[in-house]
């Protein structure tokens, strides 16, 4: 099952005084993971789900596991344990972007009801995302989609930019997308290649979210 990344941070609230103690309530926060206590009794833990995006045709940046060629991938298709994702590193700057890639701990798909935010660039480029997902603009901070305006910069897989010219919202009846690398709390090893854009991955949509609209990647 997956819940709503607006719920993701209730139910790990709710499950810390509950069912879970701190140390798995880290853990919950590491993995975007709701922990779910049961209904009867609150101080049993009965499970877990997701928290959970990009629209389904969106192609992200990876390595074959056993090759180690690079690629881009439509995320529909991509599954835990099939590619690795490439990441920034911890020493990206703005002016100096470098990756690794990461090993996929959990790719999650589900239905939005929201319209999707599809955001068209300057060189063409089009990405289209969830109301919160967060993409990288050149100031250095991450934003939620529904936040971002015509006239920002996003910032491409090899550190240039390129200006949002048109901002459109389309309902979808079908599901989007999400993937989670396995960085932990590392806030530059959750931002990912999408549509060469750089975005943040299920993480940004849950745990970190607090730290949108905050330097995150320095000049």
């Amino acid at each position: 099952m997956q819940i709503s990344v607006a719920q993701c941070p209730m139910y790990q609230e709710f499950a810390r005084t509950h069912c879970i103690n701190n140390t798995e309530y880290i853990y919950a926060q590491a993995h975007s993971i709701a922990p779910v206590c049961g209904t009867f009794d609150t101080t049993i833990y009965i499970g877990y789900c997701f928290c959970g995006c990009l629209e389904r045709s969106t192609d992200v940046w990876v390595q074959d596991p056993d090759s180690g060629e690079d690629r881009m991938q439509q995320i529909d298709s991509i599954l835990a344990g099939s590619a690795l994702a490439h990441a920034f590193t911890d020493e990206t700057t703005l002016s100096a972007v470098s990756y690794a890639p990461r090993q996929i701990e959990a790719t999650t798909a589900g239905g939005e009801q929201q319209p999707l935010v599809v955001l068209q660039l300057q060189d063409g480029t089009t990405l289209g995302a969830s109301e919160l997902h967060a993409v990288l603009v050149s100031t250095g901070m991450m934003v939620a989609a529904k936040d971002l305006q015509v006239g920002q910069k996003l910032v491409k897989q090899d550190g240039a930019t390129s200006a949002i010219v048109d901002i459109t919202r389309t309902p979808t009846d079908d599901d989007v997308f999400n993937l989670l690398t396995d960085a932990g709390l590392n806030h530059l090893g959750h931002m990912i290649v999408a549509n060469g854009v750089i975005v943040g991955d299920l993480m940004w949509q849950n745990t970190l979210a607090k730290d949108l609209n905050a330097i995150v990647v320095r000049q």
